[in-house]
């Protein structure tokens, strides 16, 4: 998988010079991914032609985003998305998800995940 990624970054030119809002934010999700997968933050860093405090940064701006669930960023990662997210098998609790909702695009979300099993199997006695 690491592999897949980092030819993603090549083939995508994400490892260019560019402050570019939609560049940053697909780096700073793949950033966040490739330490997932156990790579240093100066093996990242090399990667994309930065700094491992730049990676640190990216991979705490990232944390930020998706535990505020900021809708923009995920537009712009959306691509990102859909091709990582299901080699990466995150299973979530459905339980904790639906007690967080703040609103119906949440719970839009909600079902789309049910649809696609990202969700943990709850024992039979929570259901």
């Amino acid at each position: 998988m690491k592999q897949k990624i980092i030819d993603y970054i090549k083939e995508n030119n994400l490892d260019l010079k560019t402050r570019n809002r939609e560049y940053v934010y697909r780096r700073m999700f793949l950033s966040n991914l490739l330490h997932k997968q156990g790579l240093t933050l100066q093996a990242i860093g090399d990667i994309f032609n930065r700094t491992h405090a730049t990676i640190i940064h990216s991979i705490n701006t990232h944390n930020g985003f998706i535990f505020s669930n900021d809708v923009v960023y995920k537009m712009y990662i959306q691509k990102e998305l859909d091709i990582f997210t299901p080699l990466v098998e995150i299973k979530r609790n459905i339980f904790t998800e639906v007690l967080n909702a703040r609103n119906t695009t949440d719970l839009t979300t909600i079902v789309r995940r049910i649809k696609n099993n990202e969700y943990e199997h709850q024992p039979k006695d929570f259901i």
